[in-house]
């Protein structure tokens, strides 16, 4: 039998650039794929950012194959966003979250907080992982916003 693991955590993060530089690299598909690709391959097969919209991606050329399905749920344009999402791997289901990405000014930059609720199964992801994972994203954020300020 499946159990399910409730988890959660909040990552807040200081980066030099606006809340609206911020934001932007959260609504677009082509920003988003280039500081939070963790996966060679990850593709959009839907990307709906308004709320409402829909959000699905993966890698199908990846054994595992992992997916992930989304749900926009509130955006304040270069505030909030919050969303309830699915994964699976292999069609299989393992983890379900409830998401929000707050941007604040703050010191001339913007301080992000990221806050996650989780259900997994005790399959492949565990609270800790997706933890790591999350970190990991937002560390891979300061350095794609330097590389744009740079070039803007």
């Amino acid at each position: 039998m499946t159990i399910l693991i409730p988890a959660g955590f909040v990552i807040e993060r200081q980066y030099d650039a606006s809340p609206e530089r911020v934001f932007a690299c959260y609504s677009s598909a082509k920003e988003k794929l280039a500081w939070l690709g963790c996966h060679s391959n990850w593709s959009y097969s839907v990307f709906e950012f308004r709320e409402g919209g829909r959000e699905i991606g993966g890698d199908p050329t990846e054994s595992p194959a992992y997916a992930f399905e989304g749900v926009y749920h509130q955006i304040i344009e270069n505030r909030r966003i919050a969303y309830a999402y699915r994964m699976t791997r292999d069609g299989e289901f393992f983890a379900s979250s409830v998401t929000s990405i707050e941007l604040e000014p703050h010191a001339g930059g913007t301080k992000l907080t990221f806050s996650e609720q989780s259900l997994f199964t005790d399959g492949p992801d565990t609270p800790a992982l997706r933890e790591e994972g999350t970190n990991w994203g937002l560390d891979q954020l300061g350095p794609f916003l330097e590389t744009r300020k740079a070039t803007a």
